[in-house]
């Protein structure tokens, strides 16, 4: 957060958890308290499946986070490319282990790889954005790329 800030000092933080956490350096702090039951939409059903088979989707789309906005990096440091990645199955590597312009190219080049528009290009995609597209459509665009 220093480095980031030291290159913009008006780069906003946000902290999204399910924890109720006592730390300082957060622009804006979101809980979510999936325990009972206030939760921000379906992410936790992508814990587990493969999404649905090409022919069941729309012929094409993207996932919003390809845009290359936004930077996740989780409570052990992991710099994952989704929100949704808590078992950091596509994690690029960890901040506390790696330097920053490695794991910012990594991340740049994985983050453009969630496009589909043929049926090879959807299977290629991550198992957690097959998952994901599968229960939680509105997440994504679909149509042109």
């Amino acid at each position: 957060m220093e480095r980031i800030k030291a290159d913009d000092a008006f780069q906003p933080f946000q902290l999204t958890t399910n924890s109720r956490p006592n730390v300082d350096g957060f622009d804006i702090v979101k809980f979510s308290d999936y325990a009972n039951g206030a939760q921000l939409d379906n992410r936790i059903a992508t814990a587990t499946g493969e999404g649905k088979p090409y022919h069941e989707m729309p012929s094409r789309g993207w996932c919003g986070r390809g845009l290359g906005w936004e930077c996740l990096i989780d409570y052990y440091g992991n710099w994952n490319l989704c929100c949704n990645d808590w078992r950091c199955e596509e994690a690029v590597g960890s901040i506390m282990a790696e330097p920053f312009e490695e794991l910012y190219q990594r991340w740049k080049t994985k983050a453009r790889t969630i496009r589909w528009d043929t049926e090879e290009s959807y299977r290629a995609l991550p198992r957690m954005c097959r998952a994901c597209l599968d229960v939680n459509p509105s997440l994504h665009k679909t149509g042109g790329v």
